[in-house]
């Protein structure tokens, strides 16, 4: 027989139980009493179901992270999941208020306006990396994304590519074969995702842009790091100025 002493309820309850329940009995205390030291691994995985729910937009920029719903949804403790939401904060991605809780970020246009010069400037860099580094099976690929684009905009299917724009500019970062660049520019990448919506793309736009992308990858087959370097930076630029009248066009619109 065992006797154990039920601190959580009354420090003089006995309850006895023989050796067979012994092995079997769970105990009813909170989950986070329960946690031992989170692992890196759970906490970088619970942190990027909430990174993915936060830029496919389920959660919406300045919504408030119910700990409870999301704990549950997500098989965690709280515990697990508010180390998560720490370990997320620095990307800007969520905020956490005191006395409040966490909250999906709400970027400003003046955030977003730095952003893009920001992007611009490592894009330029990016330019002239791409020419010196990239090898020929990833500018094949890139001109096959690009291709890709093109028949996009041929089909008039803006959502197919915004998908490939993505893609075609997470290629571009990653062959610079720069790692510290390749997280600065996802960093930002994401942020830019809190303030834009898919709808900044019209077909017009999403033409203007795929020409842009064309001139980019001659100058980069050419050899041309400069050619490049000016062509990327006048890219992400000229973006920052679609993104500013397609926020016109809303507010005439509406």
């Amino acid at each position: 027989m065992f006797i154990l002493l039920d601190n959580k309820i009354n420090n003089a309850s006995i309850f006895r139980v023989n050796t067979y329940d012994c092995l079997t009995l769970r105990p009813m205390l909170d989950t986070e009493e329960l946690d031992h030291p989170l692992s890196q691994s759970v906490i970088q995985r619970v942190s990027a179901q909430i990174e993915a729910k936060v830029l496919n937009r389920e959660l919406e920029p300045g919504s408030k992270l119910n700990e409870q719903a999301m704990a549950l949804q997500l098989g965690v403790s709280r515990g697990a999941l508010r180390e998560a939401i720490r370990f997320l904060e620095p990307t800007g991605l969520v905020e956490v208020i005191p006395n409040r809780g966490a909250f999906v970020r709400r970027i400003s246009l003046e955030d977003v306006l730095h952003l893009y010069d920001l992007r611009a400037g490592i894009s330029r860099t990016a330019g002239r990396l791409l020419t010196i580094r990239a090898t020929g099976p990833q500018l094949q690929a890139l001109f096959e994304m690009h291709e890709g684009m093109n028949a996009a905009c041929e089909a008039d299917d803006v959502d197919s590519y915004h998908d490939l724009n993505l893609r075609f500019h997470q290629a571009l970062s990653e062959y610079t074969g720069n790692p510290r660049l390749q997280r600065l520019d996802a960093g930002i990448a994401k942020e830019l995702a809190l303030f834009m919506r898919r709808g900044v793309f019209t077909n017009a736009s999403a033409r203007r842009s795929c020409f842009e992308h064309g001139e980019l990858l001659r100058a980069i087959k050419a050899g041309d790091s400069e050619g490049a370097a000016a062509a990327f930076e006048a890219h992400v630029l000229t973006g920052k100025q679609r993104m500013l009248d397609s926020i016109s066009f809303s507010r005439t619109d509406g």
